[in-house]
């Protein structure tokens, strides 16, 4: 596979895109979401969050390949998400981000660090990690389709001790370090 020739960032928005149209369409939210891979405008976003206090971690720096705890730092490889939401007519407010990647042997997406700003609101309690969810799931889907990729797991890289409990509702096994001795991981089978 020469995945150096693929445009992963536009397979994302693609994938990103129709998997909030889908969401806006079952009308889940009160509002519209958008997804997006991280353009500089979602990074100054996320950066104005951070400045607020609404973020804790800024994204330009959890972003940079060597900062991340995931296996697979190469760019075209790497996942950006962010989500907006609000009224189409108006304006959109960006709720949070999530950075991954593929991993090396394109058999898992790795999820290294996903936030929501701390006032994100009733709408998102409980529904930030599942619209991401969704959105990584249709992205490996089409990997796996498109590009013989055999995506089969979803691994939370370093879990946050106090969500393991969220994870497990939402489907996750673990934690474990078996996935990666260096990392311990939550992690589900995709069932595609």
């Amino acid at each position: 596979m020469d995945s150096e020739k693929i445009d992963f960032q536009a397979v994302q928005q693609a994938v990103f895109h129709e998997v909030a149209e889908n969401i806006n369409k079952r009308g889940r939210f009160e509002l519209d979401i958008s997804l997006t891979p991280a353009n500089e405008q979602a990074k100054m976003d996320l950066s104005d969050l951070v400045q607020q206090e609404k973020l804790m971690w800024d994204f330009k720096i959890k972003s940079h390949p060597a900062m991340l705890g995931v296996s697979n730092p190469k760019p075209e490889h790497l996942i950006h998400i962010v989500l907006y939401y609000g009224d189409k007519d108006k304006n959109y407010s960006c709720i949070g981000a999530a950075l991954g990647t593929v991993n090396t042997d394109y058999s898992a997406i790795e999820l290294d660090y996903i936030e929501k700003r701390s006032d994100a609101g009733e709408d998102f309690s409980g529904a930030f990690m599942p619209v991401i969810t969704s959105a990584l799931t249709a992205y490996a889907r089409l990997l796996n389709v498109r590009y013989a990729f055999s995506i089969d797991k979803f691994v939370l890289v370093n879990p946050v001790e106090g969500a393991l409990n969220y994870y497990s509702k939402l489907g996750f096994n673990g934690p474990t370090d078996s996935y990666d001795s260096d990392r311990r991981v939550v992690y589900k089978e995709f069932v595609f």
